[in-house]
């Protein structure tokens, strides 16, 4: 699984398949989950796929080839070949249907229903909900199956008396190669400035490859592959052929800030539309930097916002509650002309002062 609010991509697409081939002992452990079972790891034979343009890219393909596994499309205006993802789907659509703040699938099931008034998890907590409803779906037992999921599974692995099984698959353990390889590649030339995709890049592990030519072409020069990760390039990733792993290349500027490819493009897209062309990279961080800060206002006008009318709403209660959690004054009686009453014993007159010389 793979969970995100961004659209979906080749890097959602490509998260999800190294999600699955590896152990999730550590994924859980690092999300504070420690009672949920998922014992589920390998690269897969075949990974089956829908025409969706996120998995008709040049990175599955490449990850394929890398990772010895075949990608099958499903035919076109053939909807019986996705019955299974479709029903797992389906069942999961249930499930989340009855967690307060769900948008259901259309308007006519939302009805009047205000999804976010009555939202109440982050990302964070609906992430850790699902990792729960996985393991329960695990260990259910399926009438199409006859058992459950995870027994199914063990059986493909492990066999029946009938039927051999394929076997226990290898656990990797370069996690981090893993994810990099199914992150979004370019294939670049290395110039004396580095590299350049959208921002400029340079690291020391790049200088024996500069103006290199290609082996097999000594008139072309010589392309290597990067990565990046589009929510994060601050630093690209560098496959360097000698030592066959990825090395990290950071911005040439270091003084630039971390942002995700989105914000890079929609401050680029903001300048364009004001007639700014042909502007440097550093503009284009700046402007970023003017719309965070714009952000971060508004947020903190909204949070005071909020936080005045809970206050109102706070103090409307107190009122309301007040009769009854508070102890009602006596009325006052009013006010009489007439002087008070005589102390009895006490005669003013009687009274004599004391003279200052004493």
């Amino acid at each position: 699984m793979y969970l995100s609010l961004n659209p979906p991509s080749a890097m959602s697409a490509g998260m999800c398949v190294s999600h699955a081939i590896l152990p999730k002992e550590k994924w859980l452990a690092d999300r504070d989950i420690h009672d949920a079972d998922w014992p589920c790891w390998g690269v897969m034979g075949i990974l089956h796929m829908d025409n969706a343009k996120e998995f008709r890219g040049n990175m599955l393909r490449a990850a394929a080839q890398e990772y010895d596994f075949d990608l099958h499309l499903r035919p076109v205006k053939t909807p019986h070949y996705g019955g299974h993802i479709e029903r797992l789907m389906g069942t999961f659509s249930e499930e989340l249907n009855k967690v307060p703040g769900a948008t259901f699938a259309n308007p006519k099931q939302k009805d009047e229903y205000k999804s976010e008034k009555h939202a109440v998890m982050t990302l964070t907590e609906l992430e850790k909900w699902l990792v729960y409803l996985i393991g329960k779906y695990h260990h259910r037992e399926h009438k199409g199956i006859g058992t459950s999921p995870l027994h199914k599974y063990r059986e493909g692995l492990l066999g029946t008396k009938g039927r051999p099984g394929r076997g226990l698959p290898a656990r990797r353990l370069d996690e981090e190669k893993v994810r990099i390889d199914f992150l979004p590649y370019e294939d670049r030339t290395i110039q004396d400035y580095g590299v350049q995709w959208d921002v400029h890049y340079f690291a020391d592990v790049l200088r024996p490859w500069i103006n290199s030519f290609d082996p097999s072409n000594s008139k072309a020069k010589r392309s290597f592959r990067f990565r990046r990760d589009p929510r994060d390039i601050s630093r690209i990733y560098f496959f360097e052929p000698n030592a066959r792993r990825y090395f990290p290349v950071p911005y040439r500027d270091l003084s630039l800030p971390a942002v995700s490819l989105w914000e890079f493009r929609a401050a680029k897209t903001a300048m364009a539309k004001k007639g700014k062309k042909g502007v440097d990279e550093r503009e284009v961080f700046q402007s970023i930097l003017k719309m965070r800060t714009v952000v971060e206002e508004a947020k903190a006008k909204t949070k005071s916002a909020r936080r005045r009318k809970q206050r109102t709403v706070e103090d409307e209660r107190t009122r309301k509650r007040r009769k009854t959690e508070l102890p009602t004054i006596a009325a006052a009686e009013p006010a009489q002309n007439a002087p008070p009453p005589a102390i009895r014993g006490y005669d003013p007159d009687a009274v004599t002062a004391y003279d200052d010389d004493d």
